[in-house]
This record gives structure tokens, sequence and C-alpha cells, in this order.
């Protein structure tokens, strides 16, 4: 099958040719009026080929930029230094263990040693680091994760009379 143009260009030329060959009347105002439309057909073919590149290149653009690689994301502020938490009871005494382990403790063996699942577990650690009040101090190969108490959860466990 033709592509478009093809078939606007030759309907374009059929009607130039009915034009022509038609002198005066009703006959001739119509086929001058297909004449008309197939030219505005013409042009919005080519307006929209245009959209159509337009709209490909943008498309390539995208495509590179999301393939590329991002810069790091800045740092961003700590948008919990000033809020007041109030951690529940067993929150505290997880707390409390981390803080008492001068080598730091294991959040494994915090869970055995208090009967947590793993998700509630991973639930307290995940609120006391995102609250500061923990951080990870070291890492040993095949043992895991050291945890520490922060100043600012030693601060905390002051403040309940619980250091």
């Amino acid at each position: 099958m033709p592509d478009p143009i093809t078939i606007i260009t030759t309907l374009h030329g059929l009607a130039e040719k009915l034009v022509n060959s038609i002198k005066g009347g009703q006959d001739a105002a119509k086929a001058q009026e297909i004449l008309r439309l197939v030219g505005e057909l013409q042009t919005e073919y080519f307006t929209l080929q245009q959209h159509i590149l337009k709209i490909e290149t943008e498309n390539a653009k995208l495509i590179q930029q999301a393939s590329s690689p991002k810069p790091p994301n800045p740092k961003q502020q700590d948008n919990h230094t000033d809020v007041v938490v109030d951690l529940d009871d067993i929150s505290t005494k997880v707390l409390q263990a981390v803080t008492n382990s001068p080598d730091g403790a294991l959040k494994e063996s915090l869970f055995a040693h208090f009967s947590l699942s793993v998700g509630k577990g991973d639930f307290i650690f995940d609120r006391l680091v995102t609250h500061k009040f923990i951080d990870v101090g070291r890492v040993q190969m095949g043992v895991g994760a050291f945890y520490f108490a922060t100043p600012k959860g030693r601060e905390y466990l002051s403040r309940k009379d619980l250091l």
C-alpha cells in the first residue's frame, strides 16, 4: 500500500485535472472545493509529520537522560533533629541494650534476646536509626553490623532516668 503522502499527492493531481476539465457551473465549484480540501489535507499531513519528528526527538532525549547516570543526591537536612520522640517500651529496652554494649550490639542478637520477629526488630532498628538514637559503628564480615548508641540516644535515656 502506498504511503499517505503519495495518495494525497495523487488526489491533488486528479483534483487539479478535474478543475481544469470542467468549465463553469456548479461542477466547477465542487471540483474547486475538492482541490481546496485535498490541499488542506496535504498541509495537515506535513504539520503532523513535523509534530511526530519533534516528539521523536524529545523521546530520544528523554531516553538518553534516563539511561545516563544521575549525580548523587545532595545531602538532605536532618528533619528529625527537633522532633520529640517517645519510644515504646520495647524500643526503649532495645536502645538500653545497645547503649550498655561497649563493643556494639548485633541486631540479630537483640532480636533473639527480646524474642522479636525480624519484621518487628527491623522496624524498631529503623526507627532508632532514623531518629539518630543508634548508628552502625562497624561491620564485621560474616558476623554483621554492630550498632552503638549516639549522644542523642544516651540523652534520651538520661532524660527518662534509664541510663
